[in-house]
């Protein structure tokens, strides 16, 4: 099925994932290696070269599995599910592990489900060592069952058996609005739900046809809407259902208009399809039936009904209502990637190239081979004859391993030892302006262009917020003097998003061309005695285009990166910076204001990470905030990320010493993947004091915005906006040498 040269050495000297080795769908970090694949492109016989086959019964499943039921053949692996008595089993299947074991890696497989319930469609890790061993687990990638499930485990085998599960029904929604074309006209209405396992029922809310519509959809921990006139039939019915987890989730949850954590029908998790149902001592007509299912972990909504109909009794028997069903993803239509990242930490699971899942790792540290297997099971749905003739098919298995570099300065930064003191050409200040800001590029003319943020002193400094506008400066050196060049992004008009003020320039070069974020808003214009409020909570994230840095620049009629409401940014959103992944795409850091404090300030002031496939997007915003100190609403700003030998690193302003104990100060933090940050060993970049060369040591009222000049892969400057409390701002070039 793929042109591809089976590989399962280390290229220990080659560049990442060089040809003809494929990369990983998922972007990894660091120096990774292809260690194993197998892309089944052979004959049948190849199997065994690097596979063992389970060859009889399995006393806790329905089926024995042979070597006979694993078939490479036309670029697949299938696990072949028959009815047939073998090992003194109704059925048989398939079950493979590698000869070869692996702690730690990136693990990926790309297959399609049987297309039948009852099937345990599987692809996981586990140790095998006797029992009793210590140390013993078991990783499940995926125990997909179709038609739509992916089913996430971690279990402990050694000692007390301690398992975390967690399972997603893949294209669903939790709320659904179905407006009946002809009204329906009938005593008893009923949910089916196919799902196997558990999963919750909100609200099921029902209406009489009305010529005024309907209320909106159901949405959690929102009071049910009303509309006069139109009544929820739902709450005069007699309701009961199939079966509950327990009776404080029993069925009048479901039926009571409150649509909260709290207030649900959970079902048993037992095989076979279950029913809530509802019955009105006369006919009722209705016009529309709204169900919201799942409840709320966080900021992802699970439990959700997947596989489902609605059914009326038409005086004889259960007929299904036209076009009110939900099916969601059939996983055994076509190919999708399951995918895992485990490390020391943490366990990351994947589907189709997204997180899904993240959990530390406390217990899976021992190598363990790679299993793929199917398995006929009642607690993965009803089994029937409707297995007979299904498999799981498997295009590939990959697996991906980390090659640890040596300790040096990129992973051991200590920025104390490398400041240098300034020569006085570092210095960069305008006796008519505030300067602010400063992020460098040197330019394919040699020269170094400083963008930075100005605006005039007669306006004072708090006029940052409405007067300001980004300039070009250029040196011959990193270290200046830099003399102003001209403005980059001028006014251009109170009716543009960035239309009064641009501030926060951060710059970057990707594949030939340069990009300049930033930091725009719009307002009344006034210059307030205190900050202008208006338009400090119109910030938003912009991005301009160039061919050199001298411009001309495109600009665009809307940011970037911009509030959504109900999220940490809700309210205001500045301070980018953005940075090329290693695996490909582009990750932003930017500091985000809420609405969750009192206005006009708002907060709390956090940071979220975005990625995206293009530098000027769009970008999709991770669900965590970073930088995080709990119980501080504003702990942090300023950040500035960079990528260096395969780690993420950022610099942030602490306000109080929250990172680095060192009061106001720069704190060092660094990633394995750009989502997920810790301070870092070494977290003190700098305080307020600067030395000089001519032996002077300067103690700044304010030394913020950090920016970083890397050449050859190596940071060599670090650029910081200061106030030195003379009423004059300034941009500093920091000299910096790490050791090599």
């Amino acid at each position: 099925m793929k042109p591809l040269t089976l590989t399962f050495a280390v290229l220990l000297n080659a560049p990442a994932f060089a040809a003809p080795n494929p990369a990983p769908r998922v972007p990894l970090v660091g120096d990774w290696r292809l260690t194993f694949s197998d892309e089944f492109d052979g004959v049948n016989a190849d199997l065994d070269t690097e596979w063992i086959s389970q060859n009889g019964p399995s006393g806790h499943i329905l089926c024995s599995r042979w070597r006979e039921n694993a078939v490479v053949a036309n670029g697949l692996l299938r696990l072949l599910n028959k009815k047939e008595k073998r090992g003194g089993q109704e059925w048989t299947s398939g079950n493979i592990w590698t000869k070869r074991k692996f702690q730690y890696g990136y693990f990926e497989a790309r297959y399609k489900f049987g297309a039948a319930t009852g099937l345990n469609n599987s692809f996981w890790l586990m140790t095998q060592e006797a029992k009793g061993t210590p140390g013993q687990f078991e990783i499940d990638i995926n125990e997909g069952h179709f038609p739509g499930e992916v089913s996430t485990n971690i279990h402990r085998w050694s000692g007390e058996h301690i398992a975390k599960s967690r399972a997603f029904r893949m294209g669903t929604q939790p709320s659904h609005n179905f407006t009946l074309e002809t009204p329906l006209n009938t005593d008893k209405l009923r949910l089916v739900v196919r799902d196997k396992g558990r999963f919750s029922v909100a609200d099921l809310r029902v209406f009489a046809p009305s010529a005024a519509g309907f209320p909106p959809a159901p949405q959690n921990d929102k009071p049910a809407a009303e509309l006069a006139g139109v009544p929820n039939l739902a709450l005069r019915s007699k309701a009961s259902v199939s079966a509950a987890l327990e009776e404080k989730y029993g069925v009048a949850n479901a039926v009571d208009g409150v649509t909260g954590n709290d207030s649900r029908w959970v079902a048993e998790n037992k095989p076979g399809p279950q029913t809530l149902t509802l019955e009105w001592p006369q006919k009722q007509n209705i016009g529309c039936i709204q169900l919201l299912s799942g409840w709320q972990d966080g900021s992802k909504r699970v439990g959700v009904v997947g596989d489902f109909t609605l059914q009326y009794w038409d005086g004889a028997q259960w007929a299904d209502i036209a076009k009110a069903s939900g099916r969601g993803m059939d996983l055994s239509r076509e190919f999708h990637t399951y995918s895992l990242l485990w490390n020391e930490k943490e366990l990351i699971w994947y589907f189709d190239g997204q997180e899904i899942r993240r959990e530390p790792n406390e217990w899976c540290h021992r190598a363990a081979p790679v299993w793929l297997s199917s398995a006929i099971m009642t607690w993965a749905g009803e089994v029937t004859d409707k297995i007979d003739g299904t498999s799981m098919d498997v295009d590939y298995v990959r697996v991906y391993q980390l090659n640890e570099a040596p300790k040096s300065a990129a992973t051991d930064m200590n920025f104390q030892k490398a400041i240098q003191p300034l020569p006085t050409t570092a210095r960069f200040a305008d006796p008519d302006y505030f300067i602010w800001c400063g992020s460098p590029i040197k330019g394919d003319d040699g020269k170094y262009h400083l963008f930075y943020s100005r605006w005039p002193k007669k306006f004072g400094f708090q006029a940052w917020v409405t007067h300001s506008e980004v300039a070009r400066a250029v040196s011959d050196s990193p270290f200046g003097p830099y003399k102003h060049a001209d403005v980059t992004l001028s006014p251009r008009g109170k009716e543009f998003w960035d239309g009064l003020c641009t501030h926060n320039p951060t710059v970057q070069k990707f594949g030939g061309k340069y990009y300049l974020y930033y930091m725009g808003n719009t307002g009344d214009g006034e210059n307030t005695k205190g900050l202008n409020w208006t338009h400090r909570n119109n910030q938003r994230v912009g991005v301009a285009v160039a061919d050199k840095p001298e411009g001309p620049w495109t600009r665009f009629d809307k940011p970037v990166i911009a509030p959504t409401p109900g999220f940490y940014d809700a309210l205001c959103l500045a301070n980018p910076s953005v940075v090329a992944r290693p695996g490909g795409g582009y990750l932003m850091v930017y500091k985000a204001v809420a609405d969750k404090k009192p206005l006009p300030f708002g907060g709390p002031v956090l940071h979220c990470v975005a990625t995206s496939d293009n530098p000027i997007g769009p970008f999709k915003k991770e669900v965590k905030p970073v930088f995080v100190k709990e119980g501080v609403h504003f702990a942090a700003e300023d950040p500035y990320v960079w990528v260096q030998n395969g780690r993420y690193f950022a610099i942030v302003k602490d306000f109080a010493g929250h990172f680095t104990n060192a009061g106001k100060s720069l704190a060092l933090f660094e990633s394995a993947d750009g989502l997920k940050w810790d301070v870092a060993p070494h977290a003190l970049v700098s305080n307020l004091e600067v030395k000089w060369q001519d032996g002077r040591t300067q103690k700044m009222n304010l030394l913020e915005r950090p920016q970083l000049l890397i050449e050859n892969g190596v940071p060599i400057a670090l650029y910081c906006a200061a106030d030195e409390g003379t009423g004059s701002t300034v941009n500093l070039q920091i000299p910096l040498k790490f050791e090599p």
